[in-house]
């Protein structure tokens, strides 16, 4: 009977080598060397493939969906009521009232409109007057309209931005010809009080009431704002206190994120004085305020007998271990509420949680607008975040007319 062959004997060095050649065959393949790859922790815990539309509770992430297209509308009016600030009719009418019968001396040809169309441009762009006097010249020039330059559209800023002056020349030509400068009127004065530190460098503006005395709840708070004119620093460092430098505070409506007033400081005015006179700004201007939220800076005496003054309720933070004292019963109540029931409790009670939107303004202000200023006098840097508030405004108007959110 034949016996069966038996394979030859491999030697270790042979079938290490033979393994090696599966190997590369088998990573040449695709599969690493024939093994089965490792399950990711995420499916050996059973939970299978992340779901990219919800978190781990459930809670949708694109919660806007379907108001982008409105967002996105809203946009593009806003950018064309920047060019339809301006036209032939408006400067003519300005201009007839400048020039009239009369008149000693040259004829002006520059309007107000001309010189706020000058300075809109260059807040929106962030830029300086010889960077927008391009720009305003091409636009200006198809409409037969007289263009300055950028130096003339500089000192005529401080002439009619914001004075006296400059609002009667608009008023006047609105009764000559409708064309449209109520929104140009938009802000309204506030006297700063004297025998406040440091009055001369504070300006104030307040929004007049569009919403026929609907109830607001309120948030204030104070932002930086960037100066960046050459040689700021080094003024203000060995030249003394040069106004260089601003603080913008505003006093937001938390449920429509509109501005009610707003007030630009020097850095060497707090936090807490500033809180009155936005209030009285906001009064004069026919707001209703009812709740006024705040965080820890404002928690003053003076700041109480302001807000409770007016009749609204003051939801600040307090400070730490705040004592009693007889001047204020309200903030007194306010300490026996939070030693009762807790912060946490009275921070979801009273909605402070809402305070933050104050810091959404600031947030889409400084994106939006741009976070500096190209000024070299605090006069001039009032006027331009002036015009930031302004254009801040209608914009925010234009994107709540589109979402369905007008009051």
């Amino acid at each position: 009977m034949q016996k069966e062959s038996r394979p030859a004997k491999v030697s270790r060095q042979n079938g290490a080598a033979a393994t090696q050649n599966v190997r590369k065959s088998s990573m040449a393949r695709g599969d690493k060397g024939g093994k089965k790859d490792k399950d990711s922790g995420r499916k050996k815990k059973g939970k299978g493939k992340r779901n990219k539309k919800e978190d781990r509770f459930g809670n949708v992430y694109d919660r806007r969906k379907g108001t982008w297209t409105e967002r996105d509308k809203a946009e593009e009016e806003f950018g064309k009521r920047i060019m339809d600030v301006i036209s032939k009719d408006r400067v003519t009418a300005e201009l007839a009232v400048m020039n009239f019968s009369g008149k000693k001396g040259p004829p002006f040809r520059v309007a107000p409109t001309v010189v706020k169309f000058f300075m809109r441009l260059k807040e929106m762009f962030n830029g300086s007057y010889r960077f927008v006097a391009g720009i305003v010249k091409n636009l200006l020039e198809p409409q037969e309209i007289y263009c300055p330059t950028y130096s003339t559209a500089r000192k005529l800023a401080e002439l009619y931005i914001g004075t006296e002056r400059g609002a009667k020349i608009m008023s006047d030509a609105l009764n000559m010809e409708d064309a449209l400068f109520a929104e140009m009127k938009r802000f309204a004065d506030l006297c700063v009080p004297h025998d406040i530190e440091d009055a001369g460098l504070m300006t104030a503006r307040s929004v007049p009431d569009m919403s026929g005395g609907r109830p607001r709840r309120v948030a204030v708070d104070c932002s930086g704002q960037t100066v960046t004119s050459p040689g700021a620093w080094m003024l203000r460092k060995w030249g003394g206190n040069s106004g260089k430098f601003v603080h913008q505070h505003a006093l937001v409506d938390v449920d429509s994120m509109e501005v009610i007033a707003f007030l630009t400081s020097s850095d060497e005015v707090g936090d807490a004085k500033v809180l009155p006179l936005l209030l009285e700004a906001a009064y004069r201007s026919g707001h209703n305020i009812v709740t006024v939220f705040a965080d820890t800076s404002y928690d003053s005496f003076d700041n109480w007998d302001a807000v409770t003054g007016y009749g609204a309720d003051f939801v600040v933070n307090l400070r730490n271990n705040p004592r009693k004292g007889l001047r204020s019963f309200e903030r007194n109540a306010e300490i026996r509420i939070i030693e009762a029931i807790g912060y946490d409790m009275w921070s979801v009670f009273f909605g402070y949680g809402r305070r933050w939107m104050v810091e959404v303004f600031f947030s889409v202000l400084k994106k939006v607008f741009g976070d500096g200023v190209r000024a070299h006098t605090f006069a001039m840097i009032s006027k331009c975040m002036d015009l930031k508030y302004e254009m801040y405004c209608e914009r925010n108007a234009i994107l709540r007319k589109h979402l369905g959110t007008v009051a």
